[in-house]
């Protein structure tokens, strides 16, 4: 799906610099300047305040004299205005009765200002991709469509109890205990990997925009808020994408700092006195810290030694949500009450999508983008000549056994051929790798096809191959004007394993490993927004023929797509 209009696709993840920095400061300041090259820069940045931040005093505010609501206010059609929960540049949040069903919900009214209707705009188009996620497993606030109020845009969501910033308040801010924050770091950490699965960075992590579902729980429920400063991965300036993900980690390191001791880090403008955060001159001296504040704890020397992970000053060495998932702290008990469950057999963490979609339904209903004026084909071994004899295909080419494709990938045999060009088995002279080359021809509409596939393949790369049970892209070279893809070499297509068996069927026991590998492509597929719209036993490879059980891959995205919602 593309960017809206006027979305940068820069990142800014609100750490906000002290005036008078203390030992830590020197770090920080450096991590700030890197975040300062990739800022959102949105004309009028705002953010979703929560309880305990704004002003909910009896009086309206100027927000909501600008906007002309009050209790009693009815928005839309039938969200009557209950109460005020914040406000901000934006506009306010509302506690919203639906006077058709009776449901209580958050309403966030944004201003009629062009500069915050575009931001809102914005928000929704982030909305709409994380409803492939179920927002109870993954620990995000559900959403529930958008309405108008006149030329306001209004975003309705479900409500929480409380933000995690009053709920660490109630603690009187000394800090919570290390059973207590532990699952509190994991269901934050849940929420990161799932939203980094479909490619968005949330930029503005912090207790504020961290809810708890119903304080009198136990253990208590978190979910995500606020993405009016999320971004896409794929909208980042190429070079700085690790970065932007590791934003999100960066300010959960702090987050979790401020909910072991009950004081920031590091702290944020004029908003906070030397009293109100820390004074550390190493990361190594906060585990004495947390004895002096709440006594020895068990898991205290692993929870340091996780913050010192997510505050590394190298992004790309700083730890990533599925690495915190499986970190030891974590190792009490708590994976087998985790949110999500593994799809695989040999492990590993899954992706938890949302198998129904949302109740609310947006203007226009979902479409497949997959109108490709020449579709083509990979075809493999049993489809195709494969003969000594070259194929027309290989005519065109002019490729013949012992031609150099690009540098140094020397042809070795020929698997497949369709009318997109040839799939040839190549050795690298490199380094003695062999691999399948995908070579298309030079016709204009092959070689936009060929840019599509490479558009798809390149969303594939968040996704783990192996464990996803997709083919391994190593990326394109050119051969004069022909675009060539790089793919592992795998062993048959599913159709010739068939035929080995003389076309009478797998048994049970065969079949059941396939097919579950199968659905286990197809469901990490849909985790990242893609159709793969050409699934045939031509086109999903087994690895070994010779292991048992069998692993199979899914191939060929000739003909893949992203799904998307129309929702203007």
């Amino acid at each position: 799906c593309s960017v809206p209009p006027g979305f940068c696709g820069i990142v800014h993840a609100d750490l906000k610099p002290g005036r008078k920095p203390c030992g830590l400061s020197a770090a920080f300041k450096l991590e700030e300047s890197r975040i300062a090259k990739i800022q959102l820069q949105f004309p009028n940045s705002v953010e979703y305040p929560q309880k305990g931040h704004v002003n909910t005093s009896a009086n309206p505010s100027s927000s909501e004299d600008d906007l002309e609501i009050s209790e009693g206010t009815i928005l839309g059609d039938h969200h009557m205005v209950e109460s005020f929960l914040g406000e901000g540049g934006f506009g306010v949040v509302t506690r919203c009765r639906n006077t058709k069903n009776n449901q209580i919900v958050a309403i966030k009214v944004n201003k009629s200002d062009p500069e915050i209707l575009q931001q809102a705009k914005q928000e929704i188009f982030i909305l709409e991709q994380l409803q492939r996620l179920d927002p109870d497993r993954c620990n995000i606030v559900e959403w529930n469509g958008y309405f108008l109020d006149g030329e306001r845009i209004c975003l309705n969501f479900e409500l929480l109890d409380q933000s995690l910033w009053d709920y660490i308040g109630g603690w009187n801010n000394q800090g919570l205990p290390i059973r207590e924050l532990r699952p509190i770091l994991h269901q934050i950490a849940n929420a990161l990997f799932h939203l980094g699965s479909v490619g968005i960075v949330h930029a503005d992590l912090k207790p504020a925009n961290i809810m708890v579902v119903n304080r009198h729980e136990s253990p208590i429920k978190v979910k995500l808020i606020d993405f009016g400063l999320a971004c896409n991965t794929s909208a980042v300036i190429t070079g700085d994408r690790v970065g932007t993900v590791a934003i999100d980690m960066w300010a959960l390191g702090l987050v979790a700092v401020e909910l072991a001791t009950g004081v920031p880090l590091y702290p944020g403008e004029d908003d906070y006195d030397e009293t109100r955060y820390i004074k550390l001159k190493r990361l190594d001296d906060l585990e004495q810290l947390l004895k002096v504040r709440r006594g020895p704890e068990n898991g205290q020397p692993l929870f340091v030694r996780l913050i010192k992970q997510m505050l590394a000053l190298d992004a790309n060495q700083r730890i990533t949500p599925s690495e915190v998932l499986k970190h030891p702290f974590f190792n009490t008990g708590l994976s087998r009450s985790a949110p999500c469950t593994d799809m695989n057999s040999t492990g590993g963490e899954n992706l938890v999508v949302s198998q129904q979609p949302s109740s609310w339904k947006s203007q226009g209903s979902q479409k497949f983008n997959c109108s490709f004026q020449n579709s083509v084909e990979y075809p493999q071994k049993g489809h195709v000549n494969t003969s000594a004899n070259p194929s027309s295909s290989e005519d065109d080419l002019e490729i013949s056994e012992g031609t150099i494709l690009g540098d140094h990938h020397m042809v070795e045999s020929f698997l497949g051929e369709g009318g997109f060009g040839v799939v040839t088995r190549c050795r690298n002279t490199k380094n003695n790798q062999i691999v399948a080359i995908k070579v298309n021809k030079s016709d204009p509409e092959i070689l936009q096809q060929a840019k599509q596939e490479i558009f798809i393949l390149e969303q594939l790369q968040r996704l783990d191959p192996d464990r996803c049970n997709i083919v391994e892209w190593n990326g394109y070279f050119l051969d004069g004007e022909r675009i060539c893809l790089n793919f592992e070499l795998l062993d048959q297509s599913l159709w010739d394993y068939i035929g080995g068996w003389n076309n009478q069927g797998l048994p049970i026991r065969e079949l059941r490993p396939i097919l579950h590998q199968i659905a286990n492509a197809l469901f990490h597929l849909g985790s990242v927004g893609i159709v793969h719209a050409d699934l045939k036993p031509a086109n999903i490879m087994v690895v070994n023929r010779h292991e048992s059980p069998i692993k199979v891959k899914l191939i060929d995205f000739g003909l893949a797509c992203n799904f998307c919602s129309d929702y203007w």
